[in-house]
């Protein structure tokens, strides 16, 4: 009898601290943190991070030994899948993949923002005279997207179409456009050799497109639609968010180093963004492109409740955050938002 009382307690200590383990497990930091980022200057803090080792740094500074490990996609929705897969443990995400993730997964996974990473317009070069305006555009137009139908880019051309066209030809441009990562749709604009007659991006791609193809001019800006807003965000599930608060701290204060070099020093910013592209654009071109228009670097999220209230009227988005705040951590902290 009592052996089997012994044995009892025996696999009830083994219960115990297995689950001990278990909860310890979960609510430790990780060791290796796999980020992601994709092209252009919306990614330049990020780049700036990698660059510097500003996480690895600030990590370092709390006692945390921390491995990063960058990834580069060239999609919103692509990097969307790797962290509901549990590949990721933190995306780079435009305002409308962030809001479609934050959509699904409002009761499972739980994926919210973390920080913006900077307010970065779109624009829609053409190589096409006959086109000046989005109402200009017919089916034999090829406009280059990261993701057609998803990405912030193409759901930036649906407001431009409900704007010129009506909300009833919101989806009108879908049709015309194709999937393509932003360097591989400034070389194809630029060859003119291939069907893609249009390209929507931010710097410093079609800053690129306007000097160097033929005929390539402006038809319209995000600016022009939706105002400032948030081009890239950070995101993460809640489980990580949870798991991890002093690698979500660390981030964050890299981040903050980042957006400051970035604005301090424009010369250092640019000798980084080329070092880790490998793009072969002018230091004086970088320069004008990043730091003489309507680029922001910043952490403040903007743009998200109209993005939201757009999709959600096109039924692209099943539920409405009733302020940006909804779709972000309580980690960030910015009262101007929108």
């Amino acid at each position: 009898m009592y052996r089997h009382i012994d044995r009892v307690l025996g696999l009830a200590l083994v219960v115990l601290l297995f689950a001990s383990l278990t909860i310890n497990a979960a609510r430790a930091d990780a060791t290796t943190l796999r980020i992601a980022e994709q092209f252009g200057s919306a990614s330049l803090p990020l780049i700036v991070m990698q660059h510097e080792k500003l996480i690895e740094k600030k990590a370092s500074a709390a006692g945390l030994t921390l491995k990063v490990e960058w990834l580069t996609f060239g999609g919103g929705n692509v990097m969307n899948d790797a962290l509901l897969s549990g590949s990721l443990d933190i995306a780079a995400a435009g305002v409308t993949p962030l809001l479609t993730i934050w959509d699904k997964t409002r009761t499972s996974l739980g994926v919210k923002g973390l920080a913006s990473l900077g307010s970065v317009p779109f624009v829609l070069v053409s190589t096409d005279p006959l086109v000046k305006t989005v109402a200009d555009l017919t089916p034999k137009d090829r406009i280059a997207v990261p993701a057609a139908k998803v990405s912030i880019q193409a759901v930036v051309l649906q407001m431009a179409a409900a704007q010129a066209l009506g909300k009833a030809e919101s989806h009108k441009l879908d049709a015309f456009s194709v999937s393509m990562k932003h360097p591989d749709a400034v070389a194809a604009l630029v060859s003119g050799g291939t069907e893609i007659n249009g390209h929507i991006s931010s710097s410093p791609y079609y800053e690129y497109e306007l000097e160097k193809a033929a005929n390539a001019h402006v038809v319209m800006s995000s600016m022009d639609v939706v105002g400032p807003s948030t081009n890239v965000a950070l995101c993460a599930t809640t489980k990580f968010y949870d798991a991890n608060p002093a690698i979500v701290g660390v981030v964050l204060a890299a981040l903050d180093e980042a957006i400051d070099l970035i604005n301090r020093d424009h010369d250092a910013a640019v000798r980084i963004y080329k070092e880790v592209t490998k793009e072969k654009y002018e230091d004086s071109f970088l320069l004008k492109a990043f730091f003489s228009g309507a680029n922001v670097f910043t952490k403040t999220p903007q743009g998200f409740e109209k993005f939201a209230a757009f999709m959600h009227e096109t039924g692209n988005l099943k539920n409405v955050p009733a302020t940006w705040r909804d779709v972000f951590f309580p980690a960030i902290d910015a009262s101007a938002g929108h």
